[in-house]
């Protein structure tokens, strides 16, 4: 066969050089379980580095505590805490490994000399260096068993982490749930309060309602101006100025019934600006007022506009020269309702007086009881309606006017600064100067002929 003594088997001679020994092992253990199968050359033990000797019987007599030994100390086995399990799991994290979908994929690893199933992407980080040449010799290395310890290892250190992120959100939930437990108790006391103060105010509108036919307008005021005072919030969030209205309407219109505004004008004025304060709709959204309306303002036009009304279809502009009541009035009751009554009452009698006034005739001269109004400052400028009708009757009492009687003066000069310059300039044109001219034409005829 070409066997040489003392070389290697082999064509080129690259072979074992010794026949196989056989060696005998101490027990009846399984292969690997006392060491190395081979028989070891004497001369490598001399190769090796003194330093590295103690290293691998420390690495040998390590990896040999799994067993049992009589009279042996207990092997000292390292335990993680879950504190350093969670640690350990964030910083996996932050370096890019999580439990997600794809850390639960199957990974085979064949990175180093032996295959390696894995449970995710997550276990190459617990991976271990198996290269016999960098590190000291293992007596016993099971793949399979070592396999399935880091399984079971990365299985608890998952539940850790799960069981840890559920702690996690029952504690901020149970930290929610107090905060707005919290809140729900200061809602719940706050409410507890205003339904305390509206069964108060409550107790008093229903004394209120049922004694309602016996009390006095200053009685209703009392208790109104009360809840104003003492319960300010919630008469502006309940609306209680619609009540009060409607409440004080009927008994407001009957306080105003045998009122006569010719005769005191400034009569209940002192009452009626108490109750502006209670039914103004102070902080009233635009919608509500909108669709509501104003309580003072419908309290005016129930109870205090019928008197007004009938008084100024009695009313005479020209019967009261001097100090009108309807004009006092108008001055005193500045409440808002000033335009209403300007425009609905007193403006449609001032035109028909104007319409039934005869210059010729009337001894009382229409500025005497039109000039007043001018003194109301909205009210000047409607005015301006009657000027026509005003500046067409004088010029009809113009008409049989002589230049040598100064009454024509006395009807215009009133009224230079109340009409326009423009109105006035045609005024005169139309009306004084054709009889001055005449007039003139006249005195110069005569002065010729006295000349001649």
């Amino acid at each position: 066969m070409g066997f040489k003594p003392g070389q290697g088997l082999g064509k080129e001679g690259e072979g074992i050089t010794k026949p196989i020994e056989v060696v005998v092992r101490k027990g009846k253990g399984a292969i690997g379980a006392y060491g190395s199968e081979k028989v070891r050359d004497p001369r490598e033990v001399d190769v090796e580095q003194p330093s590295v000797q103690p290293a691998r019987r420390a690495a040998v007599q390590q990896s040999k505590q799994w067993r049992k030994k009589d009279g042996a100390d207990v092997p000292n086995y390292r335990f993680r805490t879950v504190e350093e399990v969670l640690e350990d799991k964030e910083s996996k994290v932050a370096g890019g490994w999580d439990t997600s979908e794809l850390s639960k994929v199957k990974v085979i690893d064949m990175t180093g000399k032996e295959t390696r199933v894995l449970s995710g992407y997550h276990a190459m980080h617990t991976q271990r260096d198996r290269d016999d040449d960098d590190g000291p010799e293992r007596i016993f290395d099971v793949a399979e068993l070592r396999h399935n310890l880091d399984l079971l290892i990365d299985l608890s250190e998952a539940r850790i982490v799960e069981s840890n992120k559920k702690l996690e959100y029952e504690k901020n939930l149970a930290a929610s749930l107090e905060d707005e437990q919290k809140v729900l108790t200061e809602d719940k006391e706050r409410d507890d309060y205003h339904v305390g103060r509206l069964n108060v105010v409550f107790d008093m509108i229903d004394r209120l309602v049922a004694n309602q036919d016996t009390m006095s307008l200053d009685d209703f005021l009392g208790i109104f101006n009360n809840l104003y005072d003492h319960h300010q919030e919630d008469y502006r969030s309940f609306e209680f100025d619609q009540l009060a209205a409607a409440i004080v309407s009927p008994i407001m219109a009957r306080y105003l019934m045998h009122w006569d505004p010719l005769v005191d004008p400034t009569f209940a004025m002192r009452e009626i600006i108490e109750w502006r304060r209670l039914l103004e709709p102070n902080q009233r959204s635009f919608e509500v007022a909108r669709t509501t309306g104003n309580p003072f303002q419908n309290v005016l036009w129930t109870a205090w506009m019928p008197p007004v009304r009938q008084a100024v279809l009695r009313w005479s502009p020209r019967s009261f020269v001097d100090n009108d009541p309807i004009l006092r009035l108008v001055k005193a009751w500045d409440h808002g309702m000033q335009d209403d009554i300007l425009e609905q009452l007193v403006l449609p009698r001032l035109i028909a007086e104007t319409e039934a006034w005869d210059p010729t005739v009337d001894p009382v001269p229409i500025h005497h009881w039109i000039h007043p109004w001018l003194e109301v400052r909205s009210f000047s400028s409607r005015l301006e309606v009657l000027y026509g009708t005003i500046r067409q009757k004088l010029s009809v009492a113009l008409t049989q006017w002589k230049p040598i009687d100064p009454s024509a003066r006395l009807m215009v000069e009133p009224w230079v600064d109340v009409f326009s310059p423009a109105t006035l300039e045609q005024f005169l044109l139309r009306n004084i100067l054709p009889k001055l001219h005449e007039v003139m034409e006249r005195m110069v005829s005569l002065s010729k002929d006295v000349i001649l």
